[in-house]
């Protein structure tokens, strides 16, 4: 049986869950109280690489012995572990295409959609220091992410997370202003689902995309996108949610 551990369906999570989805894969959901992070966390310590988890500490993937996490490594372990239907490109370019796009969502994109949601929606507050700054179990990183957010987000945050906002809808409207139905062409993959999960919330309002342009050729992707019935049951499972996600990169 598969299980996937979340603190809300936070972007991340909803990829997962859109992909489990799409391959038709039964799974339940643990929904953990972000309270509870550092104690849910350390039930997974044994494992080296989920201690290090980049992203922050949710969500997890079980699935059977096997546990993974960072969310763009889940759905690549999706893909290969259960290969139908194929939701990578079998061709060279678009493996790179894919791969180039992982790398932009994860250290541009998330960050920022991270720091935007947490600024208008996460009601940590006082409560935050007390559970986390001795959180052991996490990474130092993690717990200064957290810390962080009990307090006001800076206007520098903000101006430079709405700058990666900017960034992520310009990149996907110009990739698909040529008319073809998916990022990386007539295929439907990993990029989009990836991609929906990170600009889903502007587009119905969870967060606000305070004036930037979401392109036309964007919005008609973004519906073809939701309609699909593997979207429509993910979203249906959890509440969104916006917690402390993984530090900005330092070059970009």
């Amino acid at each position: 049986m598969r299980t996937l551990h979340i603190n809300g369906m936070t972007p991340p999570a909803l990829a997962i869950a859109i992909a489990l989805n799409e391959k038709g894969l039964a799974f339940s959901i643990t929904q953990i109280d972000w309270r509870e992070t550092p104690a849910a966390f350390a039930r997974f310590s044994d494992s080296p690489e989920i201690a290090a988890t980049l992203e922050g500490e949710f969500p997890i993937l079980v699935d059977g012995m096997t546990a993974v996490s960072d969310s763009y490594f889940v759905l690549e372990y999706l893909d290969d572990a259960y290969p139908t239907p194929r939701l990578r490109p079998s061709d060279a370019y678009g493996q790179w295409q894919l791969q180039a796009l992982a790398r932009f969502f994860g250290e541009r994109a998330l960050p920022a959609i991270s720091t935007l949601g947490v600024a208008q929606v996460f009601g940590g507050g006082a409560a935050v220091k007390a559970l986390f700054e001795n959180a052991t179990a996490l990474t130092s990183e993690r717990r200064d992410a957290w810390l962080a957010a009990a307090e006001p987000t800076s206007e520098n945050a903000i101006e430079e997370s709405r700058r990666k906002l900017g960034l992520l809808f310009d990149r996907l409207d110009a990739m698909l202003v040529g008319g073809q139905p998916w990022l990386l062409g007539q295929d439907y993959s990993l990029s989009d689902i990836a991609a929906f999960a990170l600009v889903h919330p502007f587009l119905d309002g969870s967060l606000d995309a305070e004036g930037l342009a979401i392109g036309e050729a964007l919005r008609l992707w973004h519906e073809r996108v939701l309609a699909r019935p593997a979207v429509q049951a993910a979203l249906t499972l959890a509440k969104p949610a916006f917690l402390p996600g993984p530090e900005h990169a330092r070059w970009g």
